[in-house]
């Protein structure tokens, strides 16, 4: 598993936490199936997140885009650094 995917399934875990849903109401805020999304934040998993899910992620819980991925500075919001 690499660096991004802890990243990333990291952030998604921090979300749930603020918003106080599990896997499966995320599932259902995305249009995504249930069994699904928990075996892709399962700990060790071979499912990634893709970059496309990612941005989905983002847009639904109106974070900046990158912000997933870690590439965003909490304090400037709009200043974003893509590679």
């Amino acid at each position: 598993m690499g660096q991004l995917d802890t990243t990333r399934r990291s952030h998604v875990y921090e979300l749930l936490e603020e918003n106080a849903i599990g896997p499966e109401e995320l599932a259902y805020c995305l249009g995504k199936e249930p069994k699904v999304m928990n075996a892709m934040l399962r700990q060790g998993s071979h499912l990634h997140i893709s970059d496309d899910l990612a941005r989905q992620i983002e847009q639904a819980f109106s974070k900046p885009a990158y912000w997933l991925d870690g590439e965003t500075d909490a304090g400037e919001a709009g200043s974003v650094t893509h590679h």
